[in-house]
């Protein structure tokens, strides 16, 4: 039975700009997501980690080692379970992250960390679209406030050709939260920013424009709800990511698509062993 979309978050944004197919079979038709990847608990625990050392209510704030013990602790469960992995390579990496991004706000007025926003907008076509997001850390600049989004992934080349059209997509998170904290506080945000830490390295990108976000925000939000209203999924679109998609063995032009890079010999991820190619 399809679920309904009563609000999105960026996160949901991005897998449906990536692929329709993939955002209906997990949105929409409610099928399991991936389980949590070693990156992925890496910023986990340097996001916890974070929280218990930045949050302004908290009454006893710990050093970096206890805050890290005390995030990895709490993931233990799901670090267990990514297998054979290199668990010293693991806490590296978290306590390299954690160290970098502590030292990029120590100093900071912090206004609030891990905080809860939400927006409700017209969309073009008069629907009312719904999002919801989870600030890293709020700053207070001045009479205004200022929003960070902490990233421990692997850190943007600015070198690169598809830079520019890269970083503007993932300034869209930070844009999106701006916009709704100023709209749910009703105080002046002044700018945002990603701030990366990974392989011992730290990079900010800044913003301060929130429109483009929301309107691309806006647009997805009618692109799903048409899909959902007609009751037919969006087609499939096949591409390098296909190698990673839990639902490869479902998806018959994913399939297509790994078994081509397969005979090319390019890299297909986890989907050779989802697929057992040979």
């Amino acid at each position: 039975m399809n679920r309904q979309i009563e609000r999105l978050s960026y996160s949901g944004m991005t897998t449906w700009h990536q692929c329709g197919y993939k955002f209906w079979l997990h949105y929409i038709e409610g099928l399991p997501g991936d389980p949590p990847s070693e990156a992925t608990l890496v910023g986990t625990v340097v996001h916890e980690a974070l929280e218990s050392i930045f949050a302004p209510e908290a009454t006893i704030q710990a050093s970096l080692p206890e805050a890290a013990k005390r995030a990895w602790g709490n993931n233990q469960e799901a670090i267990d379970a990514l297998g054979d992995v290199d668990i010293q390579s693991m806490k590296r990496n978290v306590l390299s992250s954690l160290s970098l991004l502590y030292s990029a706000w120590w100093g900071t007025d912090v206004e609030g960390v891990e905080v809860e926003v939400r927006f409700d907008a017209e969309t073009p076509v008069g629907r009312t679209a719904s999002f919801l997001g989870l600030v890293d850390m709020v700053e207070r600049v001045g009479r205004g406030l200022y929003v960070h989004d902490a990233k421990t992934g692997k850190i943007p080349d600015e070198r690169s050709r598809w830079f520019d059209e890269q970083i503007e997509a993932k300034l869209d998170q930070p844009a999106l939260y701006a916009y709704a904290l100023e709209s749910q506080v009703g105080t002046e945000v002044e700018g945002y920013c990603l701030d990366y830490a990974h392989d011992g390295e730290f990079a900010s990108f800044p913003g301060s424009r929130t429109d483009d976000a929301v309107r691309r925000f806006l647009v997805a939000w009618d692109q799903i709800m048409d899909a959902v209203e007609a009751e037919t999924p969006p087609k499939p679109a096949p591409g390098p990511l296909c190698g990673w998609c839990l639902y490869v063995t479902i998806c018959d032009a994913g399939r297509k698509e790994v078994e081509k890079r397969w005979a090319l010999n390019k890299s297909v991820g986890p989907a050779k062993e989802r697929l057992g190619l040979r």
